[in-house]
């Protein structure tokens, strides 16, 4: 692999630990061929040992972050093994959601962070399932994650981390702390998708937009009204359907005027080897002749 743009690799799971001889591997793998770039790791530490932990730092992993909040905050095990871990890596953070109720164990938690010296404490905002709204009767809002995933997180996640940050700014903690805000993540979302379509993109067919999303235009030259064909195109298998009236990038100059009807279908990428490209719209698109004249 060359030309990458992308300046860090991670590895999560679940817990990556639980198969450390993969994770391992792949780490290493990837270390040699980008030797530059920030390598980090999830965990929550119950499954990281001190010969694992060892073998990791011998060979060149810059950080590794906990999510102390799966055993409780104050985990024995668990602060050994962040302990073992300061000795080992550059840069060592805790990772959880940020959870109103557990604010009292948080509490606790962080004089064992600024005792042994964590760098960042990073607050995700708490995503609730229907279990959570069940026992908490948490307020919520929803937020739409890569254009196709609706998720309920917690209103007092936010007022929580606010709380945590003014705690840590009184106590004199060295801690920095980071807000993992669902709006960060759709940041995110919208970086993968870029670099995703750019691999997997069709280039005869695939226009690729600013925000990552991929469209495909069908032209239908004997259709004057969107109304007549739209009801007709069931949403799986419709590319497959009608893919003699796709419009090949090659073929645009050579539609002067549109006579009939543009259909523009919008797609997620396909964001794993595995997956196709997802469906997310189909519409007429009227500023069609002005969008090629754009590109």
């Amino acid at each position: 692999m060359t030309g990458n743009d992308f300046n860090g690799i991670s590895f999560s799971g679940g817990d990556p630990f639980l198969v450390f001889d993969r994770l391992f591997e792949w780490f290493v793998y990837f270390k040699k061929q980008f030797p530059d770039s920030y390598f980090w790791v999830y965990t929550n530490g119950l499954n990281a040992d001190d010969t694992m932990l060892k073998q990791l730092s011998s060979a060149g992993l810059d950080e590794i972050r906990f999510n102390i909040a799966a055993s409780g905050y104050t985990s024995a095990a668990v602060w050994e093994r962040i302990k073992t871990s300061r000795d080992l890596f550059p840069y060592i953070s805790v990772e959880i959601p940020s959870i109103t109720h557990d604010y009292c164990l948080l509490e606790k938690a962080l004089v064992y962070l600024e005792e042994v010296g964590v760098d960042f404490l990073n607050l995700h905002d708490y995503i609730l399932t229907e279990r959570d709204f069940v026992s908490t009767h948490e307020r919520s809002e929803t937020f739409v994650l890569n254009k196709i995933n609706p998720l309920k997180y917690s209103i007092s996640s936010l007022y929580n981390t606010h709380a945590v940050r003014n705690l840590i700014s009184g106590k004199g903690y060295h801690v920095q702390v980071n807000h993992c805000s669902m709006q960060q993540k759709e940041v995110q979302m919208t970086q993968r998708r870029l670099k995703m379509a750019k691999v997997f993109a069709d280039p005869e067919i695939d226009f690729i937009m600013e925000d990552g999303v991929v469209c495909n235009f069908y032209y239908f030259p004997e259709v004057k009204n969107s109304e007549e064909i739209l009801p007709s195109m069931p949403t799986p298998d419709f590319p497959e359907k009608f893919k003699s009236y796709i419009v090949q990038k090659k073929d645009v100059e050579g539609i002067d005027e549109v006579l009939g009807t543009i259909i523009r279908a919008t797609y997620i990428p396909q964001m794993e080897v595995n997956q196709k490209k997802i469906l997310i719209d189909l519409q007429e698109d009227k500023k069609f002749k002005r969008f090629f004249t754009l590109l």
